[in-house]
This record gives structure tokens, C-alpha cells and sequence, in this order.
């Protein structure tokens, strides 16, 4: 079934996005090499808010950005959280890809999250990598025999722009390229804002009682664990199925 290319809705009056014109025989394709590694790993999951505060609470993340109806993003909601060069963006459906008055851009970006999270629960999405050049990294993938979700298209604010595009290798799980050398914004990516206030460090009972104050002066997690410092996403593994395994490869 084609897929309408889901720009993100909603923040048309800060955001232009447009589809780059660059093609597979105008890309430099010496660039393709230009991976710097993984960006984020994005889970769709059943309530967004309650798995970030579960990552901050005892995983030792820290919230970096929000995107959802208080940002102008109507059908879906991300909190982005953070633990050194670890990223998690996790993301929850706010409408039904039949609700009323969507775009097909959003009726296909929800549909395909609603069939993602029927077939396989909570489960990571999109493994993001960051690269140099969107453009030629995407038209190499393509043209060796990856499957485009998107063509490469630019968001840009008044902060700088991001060059993004999707791809599909094997399964269900997508690859967003993202290229980040002109954004200088302060939150995650254009669309994104300051993260909403969430997990232990923002109750209200535990700061009037001292322990988190109490926790950080003794280099400790708010429940007098020691702090949990992750370093980056050393890989990700794409399971398959039985007999399966020389078809992915190939």
C-alpha cells in the first residue's frame, strides 16, 4: 500500500518542510560512508509519558524533549530522554487513523503505528543514524535494495534545518537518516520543545520530603541507588525467523 510521506503536522507556523528534489544520479555517492552512528532509537508504546518516567526513574535518564498537543502535534505524543549518547524517543498515538478531520500524511503515520503496536506490543520502531548526507546515504541504500519509506526532505526553523528521509531494510522496523550539520536548535529536532515535567525529580511529595536534593548531594538516584551512567548504543539486533536468516542478508 503506498505511504503518503508523514511530515510533521501542526507547527506549520514555525516549520516549512519541503521534498528535496535530489536524485539518485545527481547524489555523491562517495558520501554514503558518511554514517557517524546511531541518532535515537525511537519505541512506540501503549503511553508514552508513563515509559519515559519509567526510564528516568530507574534507568538513570534525563528528559531532553517533548513533541505533542501543547508543541501543536495533534495525533501524536514524544518524550525524548536521554542518558549520556543514549537517546530513547517514545511515542504514543493521540487519535484513531479513522478520527475525523486528519490528513492522509497522518492517517497513513497512524495507521502504521497502530499496526506496528498490534503486531508487536511495545517495540522499538525506528533505529535512527545520524549521517553527513542524507541525500547520498538514502539514494545508496535505495538503489542496493533498501525499501523508501520517505524521500529526503528538509525541516527547518528559525534555529537551523534538519535533512531527514526513511528507509525499510528487512521486517517491520524503519531507519530514518537524519542529518543534523546546519540545526543549532536547543531541543532534539524543529517541531520538538522544552520536555514536560515527569518522574521522581518532578514530584512534588519527593522534593518537599528532601530526598531528591539528599540523593544528589550524595551522587545518588532519588531511592539511594548509585546513579546508572550508560555511555551509547553499542548495536541493535534484528531478529529473524526460522530459515529466514540468508534471505535477510541477501
Amino acid at each position: 500500500m503506498p505511504i503518503t510521506c508523514a511530515i510533521p503536522t501542526g507547527t506549520s507556523a514555525i516549520l516549512s518542510s519541503s521534498v528535496s528534489s535530489t536524485n539518485s544520479e545527481s547524489s555523491d555517492y562517495s558520501a554514503a560512508h558518511s554514517y557517524r552512528g546511531y541518532d535515537h532509537v525511537h519505541w512506540l508504546v501503549g503511553n508514552a509519558k508513563q515509559a519515559a518516567s519509567f526510564y528516568i526513574t530507574n534507568m538513570g535518564f534525563k528528559p531532553l524533549a517533548y513533541r505533542g498537543l501543547e508543541t501543536g502535534h495533534r495525533t501524536v505524543a514524544s518524550h525524548v530522554v536521554r542518558n549520556n549518547d543514549v537517546v530513547f524517543v517514545l511515542s504514543s498515538p493521540l487519535k484513531s487513523p479513522n478520527a475525523p478531520g486528519l490528513t492522509q500524511a497522518e492517517r497513513d503515520e497512524l495507521r502504521m503505528m497502530s499496526d506496528h503496536m498490534v503486531e508487536h506490543g511495545d517495540a522499538v520502531w525506528d533505529v535512527a543514524f545520524e549521517v553527513d548526507d542524507v541525500n547520498a546515504v538514502y539514494w545508496s541504500a535505495v538503489e542496493n535494495g533498501a525499501k523508501s519509506i520517505c524521500e529526503p526532505w528538509v525541516e527547518s526553523t528559525e534555529d537551523g534545518e534538519v535533512v531527514m528521509a526513511k528507509i525499510r531494510t528487512y521486517g517491520d522496523t524503519i531507519h530514518t537518516l537524519i542529518e543534523r550539520r546546519r540545526w543549532h536548535g536547543e531541543y532534539f529536532l524543529p517541531g520538538f520543545g522544552k520536555p514536560r515535567g515527569f518522574g521522581v525529580t518532578a514530584d512534588p511529595v519527593l522534593r518537599k520530603g528532601g530526598l531528591v536534593k539528599a540523593a544528589v548531594a550524595a551522587g545518588k538516584g532519588v531511592f539511594g541507588l548509585p546513579e546508572i551512567q550508560l555511555e551509547a548504543v553499542d548495536h541493535c539486533v534484528g531478529n529473524q525467523d526460522w530459515d529466514k536468516m540468508d534471505e535477510a542478508c541477501d
